[in-house]
């Protein structure tokens, strides 16, 4: 009996043994598929070469969007929005501000460095905040320089020291660790303000961080007033009229009031700055759990190899990979997409011919002595109004990430401008103005600027003697 006792729990010890084993292997074969993926490069690694070499599928993808293609309403050819089929009047919309220079269509990622050290909106005085979203040297770059990276001259020095450092146009390092390939997010001002709201990076799920690595960039933002820190105006919410709140309390307190003053009507301006993931994070792709990478970067079979598209492009370039998951019948759902960023382009360029008008108003209710009340109120209206435009029109699908969001927006930026008309044209008339004369000089002056053919100097038709410069004294 002693003798079977001890076969018995020999034969008990040793199932153990092997179950245990087992475990173990298991739970390191499953920690070697799905842990970190060890590169061999440095966690400080910003350039892109030495991906390319363990990537080369990914890196051709990445280059691929050197040759990215227009869409039916949008596009990265590097076309400028106040081409005749474009947004005509926006020399006019921001007549004051730098992008009444040069208001290109954005190119593809590997075009980041090269568009912004050619753009005709970068001077000497551009701040070195203008690189944020721009380079993979950037966090070393603020690590060098601290506080002082965000003001210091763009092209004198930010500049000059990234190229020292072998940076990249937003490349791998932008989105992940270079040693072990897990998404990060590396944007400071992004890193700031998120956990500002209390959303833990860190500890974020795969899920979120394929939304979040493009957020950091696709976004809303403004240089603060007191260090010209890029950061971005998410303390109310996500929303434009929570990002306009935003704007007239909080960056008020932080020393920011505005992006510039209107040439025409002299109102103080906001200026929007693709707010992609504000207007898709409201949508209901967003609630039905469908991600930024999902649309923008799906999967794909490479030499071989199931990847990821770093193209990242436009989901109907390549309609089968990007919503043939979730959408069978794809013929109907392209002409679907066609009819919501149509409708959205009819309504955008109707509201902007709106706006236009009401500047002109406003420059007039200044020149002819309408009280001060009468014209802050106007011009109130105005930042108010072309805010909510702009948040759509700034924003790169035309209106398809949210076209219910969209059409809100619409419908408040128009309420603004009948408000501003309700206030000026009375104010006009008591001054004995002749409302149709005006109308009359309006249309030639927009004739005037749509004229133009060299779109840098449409903004020299935009004042006349009509309608002078409100541009503040210097």
């Amino acid at each position: 009996m002693k003798k079977k006792h001890l076969f018995i729990i020999a034969g008990v010890i040793g199932i153990i043994l092997a179950v245990g084993v087992s475990v173990y292997f298991l739970m390191n074969q499953k920690e070697e598929i799905a842990g970190p993926k060890l590169t061999g490069l440095s966690q400080d690694e910003i350039r892109i070469e030495p991906f390319m070499k363990l990537f080369p599928n990914q890196y051709e993808g990445y280059l691929s969007s050197e040759a990215m293609a227009n869409t039916e309403f949008s596009g990265s050819e590097p076309k400028s929005k106040f081409a005749a089929d474009m947004e005509p009047l926006l020399p006019i919309l921001f007549s004051g501000s730098a992008f009444s220079t040069q208001y290109l269509e954005d190119r593809g990622h590997v075009y980041a460095l090269k568009d912004l050290d050619e753009s005709l909106r970068v001077t000497d005085k551009s701040p070195g905040a203008c690189l944020q979203c721009k380079s993979t040297a950037v966090p070393p770059l603020v690590s060098k320089y601290g506080e002082k990276f965000w003001t210091a001259s763009l092209r004198q020095e930010i500049f000059p020291a990234g190229e020292e450092m072998h940076q990249g146009a937003v490349g791998c390092s932008t989105c992940h660790k270079p040693n072990t390939m897990e998404l990060t997010v590396t944007r400071p001002g992004f890193i700031e303000k998120m956990t500002e709201i209390g959303i833990d990076l860190e500890h974020a799920s795969q899920k979120d961080m394929k939304n979040y690595v493009c957020a950091q960039c696709h976004v809303e933002y403004y240089f603060r007033g007191d260090n010209g820190e890029v950061t971005h105006p998410w303390n109310s919410g996500f929303k434009a009229v929570e990002g306009f709140i935003y704007y007239s309390s909080r960056a008020r307190q932080n020393g920011f009031e505005k992006d510039y003053v209107s040439n025409v009507s002299g109102a103080p301006m906001l200026k929007a700055q693709h707010p992609d993931y504000e207007m898709y994070s409201k949508s209901a792709h967003a609630k039905s759990g469908v991600t930024c990478a999902d649309c923008h970067m799906p999967k794909m079979t490479k030499n071989g190899k199931k990847i990821s598209s770093h193209q990242m492009t436009s989901p109907l370039h390549d309609m089968q990979g990007a919503c043939g998951k979730c959408h069978k019948d794809l013929d109907k759902k392209k002409a679907q997409v066609s009819s919501i960023q149509g409708e959205f382009k009819t309504e955008l360029l109707d509201v902007e011919a709106q706006l236009a008008k009401a500047h002109y108003y406003v420059n007039r209710m200044i020149t002819t002595g309408c009280t001060p009340e009468e014209i802050k109120e106007a011009q109130t209206q105005i930042r108010f109004g072309q805010w909510f435009m702009d948040f759509n029109a700034a924003e790169n699908s035309t209106g398809f990430h949210n076209p219910e969001g969209a059409k809100d927006n619409f419908r408040i930026a128009k309420n603004a401008i009948k408000e501003c008309m309700s206030i000026a044209e009375p104010a006009l008339i008591a001054k004995d103005v002749d409302l149709k004369l005006l109308d009359s000089q309006i249309e030639q002056t927009i004739a005037n600027v749509l004229n133009e053919p060299d779109h840098t100097k449409k903004k020299l038709f935009v004042n006349n003697e009509w309608f002078p410069s409100q541009a503040p004294a210097k």
